[in-house]
């Protein structure tokens, strides 16, 4: 009898208002604690995307703040498209968005970020004409050779960078405002009259939703300067292989494979 009175007792307390809410938060920090170890890695994969989205969509004020309502969407648009499927419960948004910040924000503060020209911000005082030149300049730091077009007879292109047999006409817009569709058809054009490989809009601000659907549909890759940085991944440039130990024989060298289809994550605010 004794035995049954001390389980009775037992289940009784399990079963009181305060041990189920306590059981339930348990659960809850399980689940949270799983899904953190899914989140953060993929945070990590996209931390350059992440970063650059971030100083595009809600750059620090001369204050030092940031009105952080436009990237606010870019992270649901992320946990939409990327999170969504990989994770089967997703915590709460000020969880995942906290988390986000945080990657972000170490992954700036590192000192090797801090030094990179592609991190500092653009002067506001900055001329179209010169952001064409600071893009170009980032560019030739990279690796490529640019040619910064004329203002007339341009053909809707600011600058045709190459490297490795590989052609990339950009346009360069310095906008106070989303940046919209007619440069996507401009270098869309452009891209056909320079007969090159890839094109590119690229801008201190964001891009209007028929932006993203035209360079979506078109394979135009829309980004922030700093993801210049990228250009070679993201144009499917080839990486030169190294040099093999056996002779080429008659003067011929290996082709680049032909560049990969194109898909941008876009952003997605504006």
């Amino acid at each position: 009898m004794e035995g049954f009175a001390v389980l009775a007792i037992i289940l009784l307390v399990l079963t009181s208002p305060v041990w189920v809410l306590l059981l339930f938060a348990a659960a809850a920090a399980g689940t949270m604690k799983e899904a953190e170890l899914i989140i953060k890695p993929i945070i990590a994969a996209h931390i350059k995307a992440l970063s650059a989205r971030r100083r595009q969509t809600a750059p620090l004020d001369a204050y030092g703040n940031r009105d952080a309502r436009r990237w606010r969407k870019e992270q649901d648009y992320f946990i939409e498209t990327v999170l969504k499927d990989k994770v089967r419960e997703l915590p709460p948004r000020e969880s995942i968005g906290a988390w986000i910040d945080q990657a972000v924000d170490e992954f700036e503060s590192a000192p090797e970020q801090q030094a990179s020209p592609l991190m500092q911000p653009v002067d506001s005082n900055m001329s179209p004409e010169e952001y064409e030149h600071h893009c170009a300049g980032l560019l030739r730091g990279l690796g490529w050779a640019t040619r910064v077009t004329k203002a007339s007879g341009d053909q809707g292109v600011d600058v045709v960078a190459e490297k490795g047999g590989h052609k990339v006409v950009i346009q360069c817009k310095k906008y106070s405002k989303p940046v919209g569709n007619k440069a996507v058809q401009e270098v869309i054009a452009a891209m056909q009259f320079e007969d090159a490989n890839s094109a590119a809009v690229v801008s201190n601000n964001s891009f209007t939703p028929s932006a993203r659907a035209l360079a979506n549909k078109s394979g135009v890759l829309l980004l922030y300067h700093s993801e210049l940085e990228r250009l070679d991944e993201l144009a499917g440039v080839e990486r030169e292989a190294p040099p093999s130990s056996a002779p080429v024989t008659g003067g011929l060298r290996p082709t680049n494979a032909a560049p990969k289809e194109l898909r941008v994550f876009t952003e997605s605010s504006g």
